[in-house]
């Protein structure tokens, strides 16, 4: 069986099992993927791998896990935070009237859904005297469990003084030895969904309004193939509303038949990869 066969075939299996495309999404890291869970489950070739897949309950998850990569941490990329803060969100709240509403994608273990809520905690709630609500997605449940608990181990780096590091202060944030936890009242501005950005519904069932100032994709479209990256943009312009943010990976980019509607937010640096919709009449 070709590689591309075998490809096909897995991700035909894992769509109908959890509803999870990966048609558009790199090619060899799929197939890197297979042949890594393959060797671990000493499967003795490719068919036999096929059929575990079929027989094992679990073991489409832990395929899922090797093809969808989850590297991210607490306030990971300082000048994306800081941009926010200072500039983004502030434009945002001027713009947007009541619940200033976050989409935050591809989210993995959930450290980047938690740093923009406690973002916005401080500069929402305590600050504006406004109310905020973040939804937070990822295709991978297992990680979306990890996600919703919302306790993570302190590491060296934690323990320096940054103002952008979540303290004990903040409300909803406990250390318990060397743990760190998310809870209320933080916790209930921020709803953990498995949503499938490439799959079929543009958002998950519960964003009724399907409508978000400040959409965060970071790091997510450097693992897809271009017609993948295109596809996935395209749809998220169409919840970002005009004056609206979207925060991209450092290395991640617009294309350009969407570059008239999305440009870097004025004033940041083009590293924070921040950028606003334009509205229709100056473009």
């Amino acid at each position: 069986m070709s590689e591309t066969a075998l490809s096909e075939r897995v991700e035909a299996l894992l769509h109908s099992r959890y509803g999870v495309t990966l048609r558009d999404r790199q090619r060899r890291a799929v197939a890197r993927a297979i042949a890594r869970r393959g060797a671990a489950t000493c499967a003795k070739d490719a068919e036999a791998y096929v059929q575990l897949l079929s027989d094992v309950p679990g073991e489409g998850e832990q395929l899922l896990r090797e093809c969808l990569v989850g590297v991210t941490s607490l306030f990971r990329d300082r000048d994306v935070w800081t941009g926010l803060g200072d500039a983004v969100v502030p434009a945002l709240l001027r713009r947007f009237p009541g619940t200033l509403r976050a989409l935050c994608v591809g989210v993995a273990t959930g450290e980047e859904a938690w740093t923009l809520a406690l973002v916005l905690q401080r500069l929402v709630v305590d600050g504006a005297q406004r109310d905020y609500a973040i939804t937070a997605t990822d295709v991978d449940p297992h990680r979306l469990r990890v996600a919703r608990r919302g306790v993570y181990r302190i590491g060296a780096e934690d323990t320096v003084a940054d103002p952008l590091r979540p303290t004990v202060s903040d409300s909803g944030v406990r250390t318990r030895g060397d743990r760190l936890e998310f809870g209320p009242p933080l916790s209930e501005h921020v709803t953990f969904e498995q949503h499938d950005l490439l799959g079929p519904t543009l958002v998950p069932a519960s964003a009724v309004l399907a409508s978000f100032p400040l959409v965060l994709l970071r790091n997510v479209l450097i693992y897809l193939d271009p017609p993948g990256r295109d596809h996935a943009l395209a749809r998220l312009a169409r919840v970002l509303p005009e004056g609206g943010a979207l925060v991209l990976g450092e290395a991640e980019h617009v294309p350009a038949a969407l570059q008239s509607q999305l440009i870097p937010w004025r004033g940041l640096p083009p590293r924070s990869a921040i950028f606003m919709r334009v509205p229709a009449s100056h473009r």
